[in-house]
């Protein structure tokens, strides 16, 4: 999907990192507002069979970046078992839980960001070993996936939001009689 879309928009490229961990993945995006809307499209789309997308929450959008973290974008397969993954008890608010994870990506983005291009594969291949501190923890991600929190947004609302054409009724419409105007336009 990430090669299509970059093969279809010359304008500007998707960036951005994805985890795959044994029960679900975290991905992080870096494109233009038209490619993340065709991507909640095929993500609504896929979510409909089951399977991994089929729970897939959004954690931030976030719109005018100054610039971006990833150079291009990365893959990471994790082959490492959480013991206890399905005994999630959380201390913190969902919220706290949210930020942590964002806070981990973006380290994660800038200890990336700071390898030299020769060395990249190398530096995602020993993320674990080198960097465990800034890799997301499967058993807070698999809760947040379950859990249905305000604080996450589906792709399905993420797309009623930005796809439904605002219907605004105006109190105006809501009176009877209606309003006289006492004032001319002229």
């Amino acid at each position: 999907m990430v090669k299509n879309l970059n093969n279809n928009t010359q304008s500007e490229v998707l960036t951005g990192i994805l985890l795959v961990f044994p029960k679900h993945f975290v991905h992080v995006i870096e494109t233009f507002n038209d490619v993340i809307r065709t991507i909640m499209k095929d993500i609504e789309n896929s979510s409909t069979m089951d399977g991994p997308v089929s729970k897939a929450k959004i954690l931030v959008i976030s719109h005018d970046v100054p610039h971006r973290l990833y150079n291009m974008w990365h893959c990471k397969v994790l082959d490492v078992q959480a013991a206890k993954i399905d005994l999630y008890e959380p201390t913190d608010s969902n919220n706290r839980l949210v930020l942590d994870i964002l806070e981990q990506v973006l380290n994660l983005g800038n200890h990336l960001a700071k390898q030299p291009k020769l060395n990249l594969k190398n530096a995602l291949d020993s993320l674990h070993e080198k960097v465990p501190e800034h890799l997301p923890q499967q058993d807070i991600v698999g809760y947040l996936v379950e859990t249905n929190d305000q604080c996450m947004i589906t792709p399905k609302e993420y797309l009623d939001q930005y796809q439904t054409p605002v219907d605004v009724i105006l109190d105006s419409e809501m009176t009877w009689p209606m309003p006289i105007r006492l004032f001319p336009y002229n």
